[in-house]
């Protein structure tokens, strides 16, 4: 349900840097709606609130662990995080 199959998840990310940046503006989103911060998420992800705020700009790319982490973290369908579904946030 929360998994896109990795294959897509690796086609998808081949994709130009405004696909970064659009999935980096939905995790964005979706943190917000949820309440959580970006500590909240880099500690979830085991990385420094440095280098998620380099993703969350689109600098550095999220890798499909992240996503698939992400994902399930915030009860989100990876397909919708990255695009491939409409993205529902409450």
């Amino acid at each position: 349900m929360f998994n896109a199959p990795r294959r897509a998840i690796k086609a998808a990310m081949k994709e130009s840097s405004s696909f970064q940046k659009n999935l980096a503006r939905r995790v964005r989103a979706t943190l917000a709606a949820q309440g959580h911060t970006q500590k909240d998420a880099a500690d979830m992800l085991g990385i420094s609130e440095s280098t998620l705020s380099n993703k969350l700009t689109g600098k550095i790319r999220f890798n499909d662990a992240e996503i698939f982490s992400l994902s399930h973290w915030l009860g989100v369908p990876s397909d919708a995080l990255l695009g491939l579904k409409p993205l529902e946030v409450a």
